[in-house]
């Protein structure tokens, strides 16, 4: 599915990445272009900022899971109860 939520089939050179890596390239470069284009969707939302550090307590790590979750749903036209959450959405 692309950005703009067109569904397309691709299908791989078969000399790109070898069977025992294909799921684990498929999750870096899915993951990261999903990634890159919710944070910058979202990137004037300061409320919808998502930290990654090493150094961040479980909470954070919690807080900032619950964000990206969030940013994803909204991402992809799902309904969100913000009433969990409300600053995600609401810039201050």
């Amino acid at each position: 599915m692309t950005a703009e939520g067109a569904t397309v089939s691709v299908f791989r050179n078969a000399t790109s990445v070898d069977d025992a890596r294909l799921l684990e390239e498929h999750a870096r470069r899915v993951g990261d272009a999903a990634l890159d284009f919710v944070l910058d969707r979202f990137a004037n939302l300061a409320s919808a900022r998502v930290v990654v550090a090493a150094d961040q307590t479980p909470a954070e790590v919690a807080a900032n899971v619950r964000n990206l979750a969030t940013l994803l749903a909204v991402s992809a036209g799902v309904d969100v109860d913000v009433d969990t959450n409300p600053k995600i959405l609401l810039d201050p």
